[in-house]
């Protein structure tokens, strides 16, 4: 009988051992996930062969420095993502899209869209560019 008690003790001592480790994980998960996060995605569609969506690459690469992990950056070429092209309703390129944290677009600009312009949309929605160092 004291056998049975030491073996159920044994087993619930492991339980809430091993409960409290899964819940630390998860707390350090959510922690993690909540910090890397982007406040906004902002999408470039266009091509490589088309002159505006190239002269965009710089401004995206800026807006990649001065921003951080406040503004992820994704080019999607129109040529190979139709559908997601299609999805979004793209008829020009380039096009940009800026995304909220919810994934809601909140503003839309076709062609060739300077950094200082950018920066303008950002700053409205509270976004400022990361101190420089």
């Amino acid at each position: 009988m004291r056998q049975i008690i030491l073996l159920v003790l044994l087993f619930i001592m492991a339980a809430v051992l091993w409960s409290e480790e899964v819940a630390i994980q998860d707390t350090v998960m959510q922690d993690t996930l909540s910090v890397a996060k982007p406040v906004v995605t902002f999408l470039e569609f266009g091509s490589t062969t088309c002159i505006p969506c190239k002269m965009m690459e710089k401004v995206m690469e800026e807006v990649r420095v001065d921003y951080g992990d406040k503004v992820e950056v994704i080019f999607h070429n129109v040529n190979e993502e139709k559908k997601l092209s299609g999805e979004y309703g793209i008829k020009m390129i380039p096009t940009q899209i800026f995304l909220d944290s919810e994934g809601k677009e909140f503003h839309r600009h076709i062609g060739y869209y300077p950094t200082e312009e950018i920066a303008k949309v950002l700053l409205e929605r509270g976004i400022a560019p990361d101190e420089k160092q």
